[in-house]
Protein backbone atom coordinates (compact mmCIF):
# COMPACT_ATOMS: atom_id res chain seq x y z
CA UNK A 1 0.00 0.00 0.00
CA UNK A 2 1.47 3.37 -0.77
CA UNK A 3 1.55 5.64 2.01
CA UNK A 4 0.25 8.79 0.20
CA UNK A 5 2.55 10.82 -1.61
CA UNK A 6 1.01 14.20 -0.79
CA UNK A 7 1.41 15.74 -3.88
CA UNK A 8 -0.17 18.87 -3.47
CA UNK A 9 3.03 19.57 -1.87
CA UNK A 10 4.51 19.22 -5.05
CA UNK A 11 2.13 20.71 -6.93
CA UNK A 12 2.16 24.14 -4.94
CA UNK A 13 6.45 25.02 -5.85
CA UNK A 14 4.94 25.68 -9.68
CA UNK A 15 4.04 28.83 -10.77
CA UNK A 16 0.40 29.08 -10.46
CA UNK A 17 -0.14 29.14 -14.18
CA UNK A 18 1.30 26.00 -14.24
CA UNK A 19 -0.23 24.02 -11.29
CA UNK A 20 -3.42 23.15 -13.51
CA UNK A 21 -1.44 20.99 -15.34
CA UNK A 22 -0.39 19.15 -12.95
CA UNK A 23 -3.56 19.09 -10.99
CA UNK A 24 -5.44 16.68 -13.22
CA UNK A 25 -6.71 13.27 -11.81
CA UNK A 26 -3.69 10.57 -12.25
CA UNK A 27 -0.67 13.23 -13.61
CA UNK A 28 1.22 12.20 -10.51
CA UNK A 29 0.63 8.70 -9.93
CA UNK A 30 2.25 6.72 -8.03
CA UNK A 31 5.04 5.08 -10.49
CA UNK A 32 6.25 9.12 -11.03
CA UNK A 33 9.44 8.99 -9.34
CA UNK A 34 11.00 12.38 -10.37
CA UNK A 35 9.97 15.61 -12.39
CA UNK A 36 12.68 17.30 -14.05
CA UNK A 37 12.94 21.11 -14.10
CA UNK A 38 15.04 22.74 -16.80
CA UNK A 39 15.74 26.23 -18.09
CA UNK A 40 14.70 26.16 -21.86
CA UNK A 41 12.91 22.53 -21.59
CA UNK A 42 9.68 20.84 -20.93
CA UNK A 43 8.79 19.57 -17.78
CA UNK A 44 9.68 15.86 -17.92
CA UNK A 45 8.02 13.10 -15.39
CA UNK A 46 10.00 9.50 -14.86
CA UNK A 47 9.64 6.52 -13.79
CA UNK A 48 9.35 2.48 -13.41
CA UNK A 49 7.09 3.14 -17.09
CA UNK A 50 9.97 5.44 -18.49
CA UNK A 51 9.63 9.31 -19.38
CA UNK A 52 6.84 11.69 -20.39
CA UNK A 53 5.74 15.41 -20.44
CA UNK A 54 2.93 16.52 -19.23
CA UNK A 55 -0.28 16.54 -20.73
CA UNK A 56 -1.46 19.88 -22.05
CA UNK A 57 2.60 21.50 -21.41
CA UNK A 58 4.13 19.06 -24.48
CA UNK A 59 5.14 22.74 -26.36
CA UNK A 60 5.83 24.79 -23.00
CA UNK A 61 9.39 25.23 -21.90
CA UNK A 62 10.78 26.44 -18.32
CA UNK A 63 11.52 30.07 -18.43
CA UNK A 64 14.21 31.48 -15.76
CA UNK A 65 10.95 33.76 -14.08
CA UNK A 66 9.41 30.15 -13.83
CA UNK A 67 12.37 28.56 -12.03
CA UNK A 68 13.02 32.18 -10.26
CA UNK A 69 9.10 31.72 -8.57
CA UNK A 70 10.10 28.13 -7.72
CA UNK A 71 13.00 28.14 -6.02
CA UNK A 72 11.34 31.19 -3.81
CA UNK A 73 8.27 28.81 -3.55
CA UNK A 74 10.63 25.62 -1.83
CA UNK A 75 12.95 27.82 -0.08
CA UNK A 76 9.72 29.82 1.69
CA UNK A 77 11.36 33.28 0.01
CA UNK A 78 14.33 32.90 2.06
CA UNK A 79 16.65 31.84 -0.03
CA UNK A 80 19.90 32.46 2.25
CA UNK A 81 18.75 30.76 4.80
CA UNK A 82 19.22 27.61 3.10
CA UNK A 83 22.64 28.08 1.90
CA UNK A 84 23.42 25.11 3.97
CA UNK A 85 21.84 22.59 2.52
CA UNK A 86 21.98 24.27 -1.30
CA UNK A 87 25.53 23.82 -0.68
CA UNK A 88 24.97 19.59 -0.39
CA UNK A 89 22.76 19.68 -3.42
CA UNK A 90 19.09 19.84 -2.32
CA UNK A 91 16.12 20.86 -0.05
CA UNK A 92 13.54 18.92 1.09
CA UNK A 93 9.76 19.69 1.15
CA UNK A 94 7.12 19.24 3.48
CA UNK A 95 5.89 15.54 3.43
CA UNK A 96 9.56 14.21 2.67
CA UNK A 97 9.85 14.69 -1.28
CA UNK A 98 13.36 16.08 -1.89
CA UNK A 99 14.32 18.56 -4.73
CA UNK A 100 18.08 18.13 -6.25
CA UNK A 101 19.62 21.01 -7.15
CA UNK A 102 22.27 22.16 -9.86
CA UNK A 103 23.57 25.37 -11.39
CA UNK A 104 26.68 27.65 -10.74
CA UNK A 105 28.45 26.34 -7.77
CA UNK A 106 29.75 29.54 -5.90
CA UNK A 107 32.90 27.90 -3.75
CA UNK A 108 34.92 28.79 -0.57
CA UNK A 109 37.64 27.88 -0.16
CA UNK A 110 37.57 25.13 -2.65
CA UNK A 111 34.59 23.79 -1.28
CA UNK A 112 30.75 24.54 -2.60
CA UNK A 113 29.01 27.32 -0.49
CA UNK A 114 25.76 27.41 -2.28
CA UNK A 115 24.85 27.72 -5.88
CA UNK A 116 23.78 30.92 -7.95
CA UNK A 117 21.76 30.87 -9.81
CA UNK A 118 19.69 27.54 -9.28
CA UNK A 119 19.32 26.47 -13.31
CA UNK A 120 18.14 22.66 -13.15
CA UNK A 121 15.90 21.10 -10.67
CA UNK A 122 15.11 17.25 -9.93
CA UNK A 123 11.95 17.04 -7.43
CA UNK A 124 12.36 13.15 -6.17
CA UNK A 125 8.82 12.17 -4.98
CA UNK A 126 9.01 10.41 -1.80
CA UNK A 127 7.20 6.92 -1.86
CA UNK A 128 6.76 5.42 1.46
CA UNK A 129 5.20 1.85 0.76
CA UNK A 130 3.81 0.79 4.18
CA UNK A 131 4.77 -2.99 4.58
CA UNK A 132 7.15 -3.25 1.59
CA UNK A 133 9.27 -4.97 3.66
CA UNK A 134 6.93 -7.04 5.73
CA UNK A 135 8.13 -10.41 4.00
CA UNK A 136 11.74 -9.67 3.93
CA UNK A 137 12.59 -9.01 7.80
CA UNK A 138 11.42 -12.42 8.56
CA UNK A 139 14.62 -13.42 6.49
CA UNK A 140 17.24 -11.09 8.22
CA UNK A 141 16.93 -12.72 11.98
CA UNK A 142 18.36 -16.19 13.18
CA UNK A 143 16.68 -17.07 16.42
CA UNK A 144 14.89 -13.88 16.45
CA UNK A 145 18.15 -12.13 16.64
CA UNK A 146 18.85 -9.78 14.00
CA UNK A 147 21.95 -10.09 11.72
CA UNK A 148 23.65 -7.36 9.40
CA UNK A 149 22.24 -6.98 6.58
CA UNK A 150 23.09 -4.99 2.89
CA UNK A 151 20.43 -4.29 0.47
CA UNK A 152 22.00 -4.13 -2.95
CA UNK A 153 20.15 -3.05 -6.01
CA UNK A 154 20.24 -0.95 -9.30
CA UNK A 155 19.57 2.72 -8.71
CA UNK A 156 16.10 3.30 -8.60
CA UNK A 157 15.77 0.19 -7.72
CA UNK A 158 14.09 0.34 -4.77
CA UNK A 159 16.72 0.06 -1.48
CA UNK A 160 15.97 3.31 0.25
CA UNK A 161 12.26 2.25 -0.05
CA UNK A 162 12.68 -0.91 1.26
CA UNK A 163 15.29 0.53 4.01
CA UNK A 164 12.92 3.19 5.89
CA UNK A 165 9.63 0.01 5.83
CA UNK A 166 12.23 -1.90 7.27
CA UNK A 167 13.59 0.68 9.72
CA UNK A 168 9.81 1.44 10.84
CA UNK A 169 8.65 -2.78 11.41
CA UNK A 170 11.37 -2.80 13.63
CA UNK A 171 11.10 0.41 15.24
CA UNK A 172 7.51 -0.01 16.13
CA UNK A 173 7.22 -3.95 16.54
CA UNK A 174 4.59 -6.49 15.14
CA UNK A 175 2.56 -8.78 16.87
CA UNK A 176 4.37 -10.97 19.16
CA UNK A 177 7.72 -8.84 18.58
CA UNK A 178 8.62 -5.99 20.52
CA UNK A 179 10.28 -2.76 18.81
CA UNK A 180 14.07 -1.99 18.48
CA UNK A 181 15.99 0.97 18.76
CA UNK A 182 16.84 2.40 15.87
CA UNK A 183 19.11 4.94 14.81
CA UNK A 184 19.10 6.17 11.16
CA UNK A 185 21.87 7.82 9.68
CA UNK A 186 20.35 9.69 7.07
CA UNK A 187 23.28 11.76 5.38
CA UNK A 188 20.86 12.92 2.20
CA UNK A 189 17.56 13.23 3.73
CA UNK A 190 16.01 10.50 1.43
CA UNK A 191 15.18 8.06 4.63
CA UNK A 192 13.40 10.50 6.92
CA UNK A 193 12.82 13.33 4.58
CA UNK A 194 13.48 15.80 7.60
CA UNK A 195 12.70 19.15 7.10
CA UNK A 196 14.17 21.13 10.07
CA UNK A 197 15.11 18.65 11.36
CA UNK A 198 11.89 16.51 11.65
CA UNK A 199 10.94 13.37 9.40
CA UNK A 200 8.30 13.64 7.23
CA UNK A 201 8.52 9.97 6.75
CA UNK A 202 7.36 7.41 9.44
CA UNK A 203 10.30 5.55 10.21
CA UNK A 204 8.67 4.10 13.76
CA UNK A 205 8.56 5.51 17.11
CA UNK A 206 11.77 4.22 18.61
CA UNK A 207 13.73 5.81 15.62
CA UNK A 208 16.57 8.34 16.30
CA UNK A 209 17.61 9.88 12.96
CA UNK A 210 20.98 12.09 12.44
CA UNK A 211 20.19 14.24 9.49
CA UNK A 212 22.31 15.66 6.96
CA UNK A 213 25.39 14.00 8.82
CA UNK A 214 28.21 12.11 6.59
CA UNK A 215 27.36 8.17 7.11
CA UNK A 216 30.99 6.74 9.03
CA UNK A 217 31.15 10.26 11.45
CA UNK A 218 27.26 9.71 12.15
CA UNK A 219 27.25 5.83 12.65
CA UNK A 220 30.04 6.41 15.06
CA UNK A 221 28.23 9.58 17.04
CA UNK A 222 24.79 7.58 17.57
CA UNK A 223 26.42 4.67 18.50
CA UNK A 224 28.35 6.47 21.25
CA UNK A 225 24.94 9.00 22.11
CA UNK A 226 21.79 7.58 21.69
CA UNK A 227 22.74 3.39 22.12
CA UNK A 228 20.79 1.50 19.69
CA UNK A 229 20.07 -1.89 18.75
CA UNK A 230 20.38 -1.41 14.87
CA UNK A 231 21.83 0.94 13.06
CA UNK A 232 20.73 2.23 9.71
CA UNK A 233 22.59 3.91 6.87
CA UNK A 234 21.65 4.31 2.87
CA UNK A 235 24.10 3.76 0.34
CA UNK A 236 27.85 3.01 2.56
CA UNK A 237 30.62 2.36 0.34
CA UNK A 238 33.82 3.90 1.19
CA UNK A 239 36.80 2.93 3.60
CA UNK A 240 35.43 5.06 6.34
CA UNK A 241 32.08 3.61 6.18
CA UNK A 242 32.93 0.22 6.70
CA UNK A 243 35.56 1.08 9.53
CA UNK A 244 32.46 2.60 10.85
CA UNK A 245 30.20 -0.63 10.29
CA UNK A 246 33.01 -2.27 12.11
CA UNK A 247 33.29 0.08 15.30
CA UNK A 248 29.24 -0.45 15.45
CA UNK A 249 29.31 -4.12 15.26
CA UNK A 250 32.02 -4.40 17.95
CA UNK A 251 29.44 -1.99 20.04
CA UNK A 252 26.58 -5.11 19.80
CA UNK A 253 25.04 -3.00 17.20
CA UNK A 254 23.11 -4.46 14.31
CA UNK A 255 23.71 -2.77 10.96
CA UNK A 256 21.21 -2.16 7.82
CA UNK A 257 22.73 -0.50 5.39
CA UNK A 258 22.18 -0.28 1.43
CA UNK A 259 24.75 0.34 -1.74
CA UNK A 260 24.39 0.11 -5.49
CA UNK A 261 24.90 -2.79 -6.62
CA UNK A 262 22.46 -4.98 -9.28
CA UNK A 263 23.86 -8.61 -8.34
CA UNK A 264 26.26 -10.38 -6.19
CA UNK A 265 28.84 -10.91 -8.60
CA UNK A 266 28.54 -7.65 -9.27
CA UNK A 267 28.90 -7.38 -5.29
CA UNK A 268 32.56 -9.20 -5.53
CA UNK A 269 33.91 -7.08 -8.27
CA UNK A 270 33.72 -4.45 -5.75
CA UNK A 271 36.83 -2.82 -4.20
CA UNK A 272 35.87 -2.99 -0.80
CA UNK A 273 35.33 -6.93 -1.34
CA UNK A 274 38.94 -7.25 -1.79
CA UNK A 275 39.50 -6.91 2.02
CA UNK A 276 39.05 -9.72 3.94
CA UNK A 277 37.56 -8.29 6.94
CA UNK A 278 35.01 -6.38 4.89
CA UNK A 279 33.51 -10.15 3.98
CA UNK A 280 32.75 -11.11 7.10
CA UNK A 281 31.07 -8.01 8.41
CA UNK A 282 27.40 -9.27 7.11
CA UNK A 283 25.42 -12.00 7.39
CA UNK A 284 22.57 -11.10 5.14
CA UNK A 285 22.28 -9.85 1.52
CA UNK A 286 19.48 -8.82 -0.26
CA UNK A 287 19.19 -8.49 -3.83
CA UNK A 288 16.23 -6.11 -5.19
CA UNK A 289 15.24 -6.57 -8.57
CA UNK A 290 12.47 -5.21 -10.51
CA UNK A 291 10.45 -7.36 -13.18
CA UNK A 292 7.67 -5.70 -15.34
CA UNK A 293 7.41 -3.22 -12.84
CA UNK A 294 7.34 -5.34 -9.75
CA UNK A 295 10.22 -5.43 -7.28
CA UNK A 296 11.04 -8.42 -6.08
CA UNK A 297 14.25 -10.13 -3.61
CA UNK A 298 16.48 -12.71 -3.35
CA UNK A 299 18.11 -13.24 0.63
CA UNK A 300 21.51 -14.49 0.18
CA UNK A 301 23.78 -15.85 3.52
CA UNK A 302 26.94 -14.65 4.90
CA UNK A 303 28.59 -17.26 2.34
CA UNK A 304 26.42 -15.97 -0.52
CA UNK A 305 24.49 -19.27 -0.36
CA UNK A 306 20.77 -18.40 -1.70
CA UNK A 307 18.42 -18.83 1.12
CA UNK A 308 15.16 -17.52 -0.71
Amino acid sequence: MDGGKDVEQIIQIFPMHLRKYLEGEGILEKNVEEIRIRIGQPVLLLGASGERTVPGMEDYRISEEDLRQMVSYISQCSIYAFDDEISKGFLTLKGGHRVGIAGQAVTREGKVHTIRPITFLNIRIAHQIYGCAGDLADWLQTDGIFQNTLILSAPGGGKTTMLRDLVRILSDGRKGVPGLKVGLVDERSEIAGCRNGVPQNKVGKRTDVLDCCPKAEGMMMLVRSMSPQILAVDEIGSREDFEAVTYALNCGCAVFGTMHCSSIRELMDKPFWKEPGNRYLFSRYVVLEIEEGVRRFQVYNGKLEKLC
